[in-house]
């Protein structure tokens, strides 16, 4: 993936991002697949690959959200990285 054109912060969350387990990216790229254009995901539970993404900083809990499920911005400090990872997905 080209991410040259990518503001700095951006490209230093996805040198991160290379850093993560596997199991961990895992989660990642679901959390992606799911993720809103305003750049957050519903999930029902919270696993032990996400609470280690949220204390990364990949992802941030909304605690603005009233529902049943719980609400995440993912890649919160890297919005222009998670708009080309979700073209890669769709």
């Amino acid at each position: 993936m080209n991410i040259e054109f990518l503001p700095d912060i951006d490209q230093k969350t996805y040198e991160k991002l290379t850093q993560l387990s596997l199991e961990e990216k895992r989660t990642l790229w679901r959390l992606i697949q799911h993720t809103s254009k305003d750049g957050y995901v519903l999930c029902r539970f919270e696993t032990e690959k996400m609470k280690l993404l949220e204390q990364k900083g990949f992802i941030q809990r909304n605690e603005f959200f009233r529902g049943r499920e719980l609400s995440f911005f993912v890649l919160p400090s890297a919005q222009q990285l998670l708009k080309e990872l979700r073209k890669k997905v769709r």
